[in-house]
């Protein structure tokens, strides 16, 4: 976006909207409006993970399948 000057010196992002005061402060204030939550939150520690063999074998299958599909040779077509 081009910004541009007006003629009471106020910025313009687009042709007929303009970002005021009011607008910066509302947005200010909804920034703001969102630290004390943050802040008051306690810190949680992970639970320590098991072994997780069987997420990995599957993903393991599903690389090996998507692997041997992309190496596949594309002139093997019986329809010509």
């Amino acid at each position: 976006m081009h910004m541009n000057d007006t003629d009471n010196g106020e910025k313009r992002l687009a042709p007929g909207r303009s970002v005021g005061k009011p607008t910066v402060a509302l947005a200010l204030l909804a920034c703001l409006s969102w630290v004390s939550p943050l802040l008051a939150q306690e810190t949680v520690n992970p639970p320590e993970p098991s072994k997780p063999v069987f997420q990995w074998l599957f993903a393991l299958g599903i690389t090996i399948v998507c692997v041997a599909v992309a190496f596949k040779n594309p002139r093997r077509s019986h329809l010509g």
